[in-house]
């Protein structure tokens, strides 16, 4: 990928972001990060 097309990737990434959190926000969702939860053994 050449330095256009990450910096297009990116935009798009956000773009779609913040689409999911307008649209979860009338359900009464919130988009959070997402985050690793540790291993139980």
């Amino acid at each position: 990928m050449d330095v256009g097309a990450d910096a297009y990737e990116q935009q798009y990434q956000q773009r779609v972001l913040k689409n999911l959190q307008h649209r979860a926000k009338p359900l009464g969702f919130e988009v959070v990060p997402y985050q690793e939860l540790p291993q139980v053994s």
